[in-house]
């Protein structure tokens, strides 16, 4: 069970009698089977106990908007809507007993089966208002911006206010008939009944394999298919072509993904908004640091789960990190006890509900890339913005994040034995990986870094204080400081360059990147601009 590679719930059955009577005033000697009622779940009467797995993370709730008491006193309609398996506005029916109210659908009904008029049930917006989403919206081009438009096209037009974004991931193509067939790992993500900025969130998702069939330039999609149900291994053998494969087991399988997901690196919904917003009128919505708790928990959970590992995922640092999360996720010792997501989820949550939380960091252009401490210890978390790069700790034994240090660029504007004064700017060089990968999360044309370098000056001047010990490293081309061939030197403390400044202020022209800790800069580094 250990090495199982989803988190394992338990529920002693104990405590499914407890929810049951409560919610439902049933119990399990009124269901009539120990399985079918659980879909999903596996009843273990060697235990007592029900169990279930985690894995896409598909939320099913009922978000109640209104509700009213019929006649008889006895019985409550509640209207809403609800996400997952079942979506789409419903009616929970409620009954009285004594002095409590009991669950009384087991199974939602639709608007349609009960007895209240559609017109009872509350609007907040006209329905099909919203843009359709397109590939340009994410810098898609080429073939990802053809299967995207066409996995899109599968689910527009709407006639309701629900937005669906797809992302896609290519395991290879073939010929067949005079055209490309590309099969796909597709994935959708349904955000339900958006009604705005105030929007509460409200979403899920749902993965399939789809096949794309294009026309001989490849430039536009002439069929499509997606697994429906039933077996997958005999939809691979018929739509797959020469990809399909079998097992050891004689199962018709797929080859691993040839490609990454796209679109990557981004908060597709937050993409979205802020491209509609860009090119509609303006409005007195509210900014940024006025989200609603639901979007920073969906904001959050997005930019977690679709952050890279810094580190090449071999299977033994996946061994390591799914060790992490199973560990960081237990709530007691017994075995397979665990929550639905790590710990660390909500951390990162209660980090950016805080009131000074500086929100830019779920922007979609942010880029999130997760690690693991050296012992193990720790989840370190960087989060990377054109003009700045914030690295957060978070502790397996505390559950608590720690702003590890923040990183800038700056060029010097004038020094003091305590403090200096800078002007920041954007400064990105694209012979850098890192750097590259912001340009690219930018979607900043490659015209406007010809050269290899991206700066924009802010014009923008912030004082900091400088910790004694701070050390700066230059690049002393021409060895004036004593540089190695490297041509790297570092002035050991921050008392060293400042006297260094008084003799030489071309010392200041150069941009440098700026580590600062608890606001103070603890170390300086020159950015290669040459």
């Amino acid at each position: 069970m250990e090495d199982f590679p989803l988190p394992i719930h338990r529920y002693p059955a104990s405590a499914v009698e407890d929810v049951l009577k409560r919610f439902a005033g049933i119990g399990l000697a009124d269901l009539t089977d120990m399985q079918t009622p659980f879909s999903g779940y596996t009843y273990l009467e060697d235990t007592d106990a029900f169990y279930t797995t985690t894995s896409d993370y598909s939320p099913g709730y009922f978000r109640c908007t209104s509700g009213e008491i019929e006649p008889d006193g006895d019985t409550a309609l509640l209207y809403g809507s609800t996400a997952g398996s079942l979506s789409g506005k419903a009616v929970l029916k409620l009954v009285k007993d004594g002095e409590n109210w009991y669950i009384h659908s087991f199974t939602l009904a639709s608007p349609e089966q009960s007895t209240v008029q559609e017109e009872q049930l509350p609007t907040t917006e006209p329905e099909g208002t919203l843009p359709i989403p397109a590939s340009s919206m994410f810098g898609l081009t080429g073939r990802e911006a053809v299967l995207f438009d066409a996995a899109v096209a599968q689910r527009y037009p709407r006639d309701d206010n629900d937005i669906v974004l797809p992302s896609l991931r290519e395991y290879g193509s073939f010929e067949e008939n005079g055209k490309t067939v590309v099969i796909c790992d597709l994935h959708y993500d349904f955000y339900y009944d958006y009604t705005g900025p105030d929007w509460e969130w409200n979403g899920g998702g749902a993965t399939t394999v789809a096949r794309f069939e294009l026309d001989a330039p490849g430039n536009v999609c002439t069929g499509f298919a997606e697994y429906p149900s039933g077996s997958l291994s005999d939809w691979i053998r018929d739509f797959c072509g020469p990809l399909a494969m079998q097992n050891a087991d004689g199962a018709w399988v797929l080859p691993e993904a040839a490609g990454d997901w796209f679109p990557a690196d981004m908060n597709l919904l937050q993409q979205y908004l802020e491209v509609i917003a860009s090119t509609a009128p303006s409005s007195d919505a509210p900014a940024a640091d006025s989200l609603s708790d639901d979007m920073i928990w969906e904001y959050v959970h997005e930019k977690l789960d679709y952050a890279h590992w810094a580190q090449d995922m071999t299977a033994e640092y996946e061994d390591i990190v799914r060790k992490f999360q199973i560990e960081d996720s237990k709530m007691s010792d017994l075995p397979g006890d665990v929550s639905q997501w790590p710990r660390y989820y909500s951390a990162f949550v209660d980090y950016f509900s805080a009131a000074n939380a500086d929100l830019r960091y779920l922007d979609a252009d942010t880029i999130w890339t997760k690690d693991l401490s050296e012992d193990r210890q720790s989840l370190i978390v960087t989060l990377t913005r054109a003009d700045v790069i914030l690295m957060l700790s978070y502790s397996l034994q505390t559950s608590q994040i720690t702003e590890v240090s923040t990183r800038r660029n700056a060029v010097l504007q004038s020094v003091t034995g305590d403090s200096i004064t800078a002007e920041h700017i954007t400064l990105l060089n694209a012979s850098l990986e890192e750097d590259l990968q912001t340009l690219k999360a930018l979607n900043i044309p490659p015209q406007n870094y010809y050269y290899g370098y991206y700066r924009v000056d802010s014009g923008e001047l912030y004082t900091y204080k400088v910790d004694p010990n701070a050390s700066v490293t230059i690049y002393d081309i021409e060895q004036e400081y004593g540089a190695g061939e490297d041509r790297l030197y570092t002035f050991k403390t921050w008392r060293d360059f400042a006297a260094a400044v008084q003799e030489n202020e071309g010392l200041l022209v150069q941009p440098y990147t700026l580590t600062l800790k608890n606001g103070v800069v603890v170390k300086i580094e020159e950015k290669f601009y040459h």
